[in-house]
């Protein structure tokens, strides 16, 4: 739970651009990767919907599994009806590795962070190829 929590405050800290009405606008896509897609699906998306529920934004169940949406990080005024000034698209991509190498099943990857779920189950050189992938998303 609190490694998804913090991937959503990773894409908070990420840069942004300010557009022509002062609204900063920052993007980010953090990834999530476990050994096999019924492992997602059965505790690390339960654990997701607690954060962020399954009707929030758009998800794609076809693997690897997507989750997009948009967070308000800052109002004017910072008052719960104050127009938004500070904007977050996220996407946290769900992956699982399964019979493949760690390469098939990562590589190409461009994420902000890696949640590696269940580290003790993944292979051990998963951590290292993932060092190729980590800040290679957003502008």
């Amino acid at each position: 739970m609190a490694a998804l929590q913090k991937g959503i405050r990773v894409g908070a800290m990420q840069g942004g651009t300010v557009d022509k009405n002062g609204v900063t606008w920052r993007k980010a896509r953090i990834g999530v990767i476990r050994e096999s897609y019924p492992s997602l699906k059965s505790t690390t998306l339960k654990s997701w919907w607690n954060i962020v529920p399954e009707s929030e934004g758009k998800f794609n169940w076809s693997g690897p599994y997507t989750h997009a949406f948009r967070k308000i990080l800052r109002r004017e005024g910072n008052v719960r009806d104050g127009r938004p000034i500070d904007v977050l698209d996220i996407e946290f991509e769900f992956r699982a590795i399964g019979d493949q190498t760690v390469e098939e099943a990562c590589r190409g990857w461009e994420v902000n962070a890696v949640i590696v779920d269940e580290a003790d189950l993944q292979p051990e050189d998963l951590v290292p190829f993932l060092t190729g992938r980590v800040g290679r998303f957003s502008d």
